[in-house]
């Protein structure tokens, strides 16, 4: 399996914009706001090949007491998405980058 290494938890501009377009790469618009905005926000404008998850209603179990996804949903969910066991992820926010963080 071949995979492409993330350099750091934190990633700068320079190199994403270097290997945006390595396949084995995901990015994940993850802005999300309370009046449910953050999917208007990614159709708006967001980093080329981009996908956007919405930590309250994709990541979120479904109550305060399930805060995350059981595995398997877990799983389906990003593989819909294009991310899989060979993929790195860099996810980002535009405020508290909570929701990237999840991910």
């Amino acid at each position: 399996m071949v995979t492409v290494t993330l350099p750091a938890d934190l990633v700068e501009t320079a190199w994403l914009a270097e290997h945006l377009y390595d396949p084995r790469l995901r990015v994940v618009d993850m802005r999300w706001r309370g009046d449910g905005s953050g999917r208007r926000l990614y159709y708006q404008g967001h980093i080329p090949g981009a996908v956007h998850l919405d930590w309250h209603s994709d990541l979120n179990g479904g109550s305060a007491d399930d805060l995350l996804l059981p595995p398997d949903r877990f799983a389906a969910l990003m593989a819909a998405n294009g991310i899989g066991d060979d993929s790195a992820v860099v996810a980002y926010a535009d405020t508290d980058h909570s929701g990237a963080a999840r991910l």
